[in-house]
């Protein structure tokens, strides 16, 4: 069964269908009760072989007939015919046997019989009904069902009504007991309820006690809800950070192994990566690589917490108070950590993002051109849109660019080509996945030749290729630069980069 709501209302609205139920089957088996006795009348009626006795009461038969027996009106009243006509010659023989066919009485006589017989099979399946029909509780616990339900209710629309401003029966008469709880789980289980539906409508109930209990005195929200919101959290879905330089990564997920055996304390905070200014971070970590840190570290919290909600939701476990206590306990701490080591990130992020934003106002330390092809297109602008460029990362590729001409990009972030000759010359701007090609021409002015994004299944000719591309054609980055950076801020996806 799927509840809609998790809530008193919903407990309240499944008393009601239960006790709506079991007066209706009382009816239902009543009325079954009362076919069931005109079928054994019928059956005891036709077994007498008493012909006149059944012509008497023929009535009896032609009805019990037009309900049970035919496909329709029409072929039950063919029956009833028949029989009534077999009744009477039957009935036409006993009286005098010698001006009657003895041949066609017992042809006649095996048809009552037959018809003794279907009645006879029509009453096990009434019978059978009737037994489906049997309620699956007792009268006394339907009772207990309502004063429960009459009892939420009061409380749970005096709450909604007055907002909690009101006053309650006598907390005795209102409280769940541990009677109800018992009976109230063997109805959830009727209900085919999953554990977490029983875990939050139970939760439900507990907080219904405690504001009883305490007449509505103030009660901490957080600690009333918690294992409801334990057991109904979603989590925020971060976006991988694909590519990191081998050496670094190990750097980093070292010291995301001392973090998680020393735990999080005034000690390790200390060691989490800062931000130092000037779009530089502790250990000159690029922003790809802080990414990467911190959704890693956050990766594995998440993990931590999704196995104690799964824990918690496992209904034994809940039910069992002393695991329920040590469950709810380690889920705090892990939550408390989690957000701990969110906030500094959003923290030092944040500095990092208000220092390039306000960088872009600074004067230009390196000017672009951009490589052209022989029909006027920039190369740049190709590469962007390809199948194998994502839109997602769009936002990344106009950064580099910017951070390159303004001369902010980590040391880490530009390499030298270096693989063969056919590269020899050109380097490469990296972060992520992102690769841009570029040569310098003279001094501080630097040719893009394009940009792909690395990915395991890059064809081994990708550098070499776009290193031969047509250089004789240049475009400024004042003409370029303007209409592209608008059309890559305008077709970005939204949250940040996230590629195949």
């Amino acid at each position: 069964m799927e509840l809609k709501e998790l809530n008193l209302e919903a407990i309240i609205n499944l008393l009601e269908i239960e006790i709506e139920n079991y007066y209706s089957k009382q009816q239902e088996q009543k009325l079954k009760k009362s076919d069931i006795n005109l079928i054994k009348d019928t059956i005891s009626l036709l077994e007498t072989n008493d012909y006149t006795r059944i012509d008497d009461n023929f009535i009896l038969v032609d009805m019990v007939i037009k309900m049970f027996l035919g496909s329709n009106e029409k072929a039950a009243q063919t029956i009833s015919d028949k029989v009534l006509k077999a009744n009477t010659i039957c009935q036409n023989y006993n009286i005098n046997p010698k001006k009657y066919d003895e041949k066609e009485y017992e042809k006649q006589k095996k048809y009552i019989e037959k018809i003794k017989k279907l009645f006879e099979n029509e009453l096990i399946k009434e019978n059978a009904k009737l037994l489906s029909l049997m309620p699956e509780v007792t009268e006394k616990e339907i009772n207990v069902y309502k004063e429960i339900a009459d009892n939420l209710k009061h409380n749970y629309y005096i709450w909604k009504k007055y907002k909690g401003n009101c006053k309650f029966k006598k907390r005795e008469e209102t409280l769940v007991t541990a009677y109800h709880f018992s009976l109230l789980e063997k109805l959830f289980d009727r209900k085919h309820l999953s554990d977490k539906e029983k875990i939050i409508l139970f939760e439900h109930l507990h907080n219904h006690n405690n504001t009883v209990y305490y007449n509505n005195s103030k009660i901490d929200s957080n600690k009333k809800d918690r294992i409801i919101n334990i057991v109904e959290m979603g989590y925020e879905k971060f976006n991988d950070i694909s590519w990191i330089d081998n050496e670094r990564k190990k750097e980093l997920k070292e010291l995301i192994q001392i973090i998680r055996e020393q735990g999080i304390d005034e000690i390790t905070i200390d060691m989490l990566p800062k931000y130092n200014g000037d779009l530089s971070f502790d250990n000159n970590y690029t922003i790809s690589e802080i990414k990467y840190f911190y959704i890693t570290l956050l990766k594995i919290y998440q993990n931590d917490l999704l196995d104690e909600q799964e824990e918690l939701q496992n209904y034994n476990n809940y039910s069992n108070k002393e695991d329920r206590i040590t469950l709810v306990e380690m889920y705090k701490e892990t939550i408390k950590n989690y957000l701990t080591i969110r906030k500094v990130m959003d923290t030092e992020l944040a500095k990092y993002y208000e220092e390039y934003k306000r960088i872009q106002d600074d004067q230009d330390v390196n000017k672009l051109f951009y490589c052209v092809k022989p029909s006027g297109r920039p190369y740049l602008s190709d590469d962007v849109k390809s199948q194998s460029f994502p839109k997602d990362a769009y936002n990344g590729l106009r950064e580099l660019l910017v951070l390159f001409k303004k001369g902010k990009l980590m040391p880490s972030q530009s390499k030298e080509l270096t693989e063969s000759n056919k590269v020899r010359g050109y380097s490469e701007i990296r972060d992520d996945q992102i690769r841009i090609i570029y040569k310098n021409i003279k001094d501080n002015e630097y040719a893009i030749i394009g940009a792909f994004i690395k990915k395991e299944d890059n064809p081994k000719d990708t550098y070499p290729n776009m290193c031969k591309r047509n250089q004789d054609l240049l475009i400024s980055d004042e003409v370029f630069e303007k209409d592209f950076f608008e059309e890559l801020t305008e077709n970005a996806h939204k949250g940040g980069r996230r590629f195949a």
